[in-house]
């Protein structure tokens, strides 16, 4: 089993959207990280399970967000298959509903790779 990858694509006028409304869906667990905006990233952490952080990171060179990193909190280490459960919760719970809500027409597009 492989790290997954997600992918946030889009125009750069829908991407600059994006950003500024993902951090209103930061809940149900969930919480945005104002303290660590900077350089075109994002964070967002969330307290339960081992309490993880998500990173948001704008990819200059193909003109999309993607999810880097998943960062565990409270232990050393998250397995493979724990970083790819909270890769799908964090979309699941937090980007899909801003995407549905937000933007109409395929503006942006999400892409899941491995």
């Amino acid at each position: 089993m492989k790290f997954k990858e997600l992918y946030i694509k889009g125009s750069k006028e829908s991407l600059d959207l994006f950003v500024n409304k993902i951090v209103e869906y930061a809940k149900n667990g969930w919480m945005y990280r104002t303290d660590t905006f900077m350089n075109w990233t994002y964070h967002f952490f969330r307290k339960e399970e081992y309490g993880v952080e998500v990173s948001i990171l704008y990819k200059e060179k193909d003109g999309c967000y993607y999810v880097p990193n998943i960062v565990p909190l409270q232990k050393s280490q998250i397995t493979r298959e724990e970083y790819n459960d909270f890769l799908i919760k964090f979309k699941n719970e937090v980007v899909d509903p801003c995407v549905a809500e937000k933007f109409q027409n395929n503006e942006i597009t999400l892409e899941v790779v491995g």
